[in-house]
């Protein structure tokens, strides 16, 4: 989705919000033995835009409210601390998978932005190129147009306009103020 803003005058301004509980370590668990079926998501996990890095963090999958797969990211490979993930389903594809993301640096639990569909056997991500579990995606094709004013001009002059691409479609970001509130 492409959003343009209006620069105002000197100032710009963003608002990102993610999702998130105060908790304490999850206790997520799943009965491997009680489905028939798994698929494979080498991960990581990434909240507002930056990589966690902790080897308790976790990354759990879920169907509904009933948890289909927990680990830790705890596996160093590249400099990234990834996640292998077996996700376990009764059907051989079809169900939406979403994730959770327990930082343990800051003992909350976070809602994933992504999801994917069930699929028996299936491998998502690689050690080289791991599925990324992310809250926020960063924005892309950031640009500034006009972004020239003249020397004393008016509050609230258009300095010019600053144009992103969101791939998060629901993110609603401001960016516009009144400097003369500052």
């Amino acid at each position: 989705m492409k959003r343009t803003y209006k620069l105002i005058h000197g100032f710009v301004f963003a608002t990102v919000i993610t999702t998130a509980v105060q908790a304490q370590s999850p206790n997520w668990t799943v009965n491997p033995g009680g489905f028939n079926n798994s698929m494979n998501v080498t991960s990581v996990a990434n909240v507002a835009c930056v990589e966690l890095t902790n080897n308790a963090n976790k990354i759990a999958a879920f169907v509904g409210a009933e948890c289909r797969g927990v680990v830790n990211t705890s596996t160093d490979a590249n400099g990234r601390k990834l996640a292998f993930l077996l996700v376990y389903s009764n059907t051989t594809s079809g169900e939406k998978v979403k994730f959770k993301i327990y930082d343990s640096n800051t003992n909350t639990v976070y809602d994933s932005k992504d999801s994917l569909v069930f699929s028996n056997n299936a491998s998502y991500g690689t050690v080289s190129l791991p599925y990324i579990v992310s809250t926020n995606h960063a924005p892309t094709a950031i640009a500034l147009a006009n972004s020239t004013v003249s020397e004393n001009s008016a509050i609230n002059t258009i300095v010019g306009g600053l144009s992103a691409s969101d791939p998060d479609n629901n993110f609603a970001p401001v960016f516009t103020m009144d400097p003369s509130g500052i």
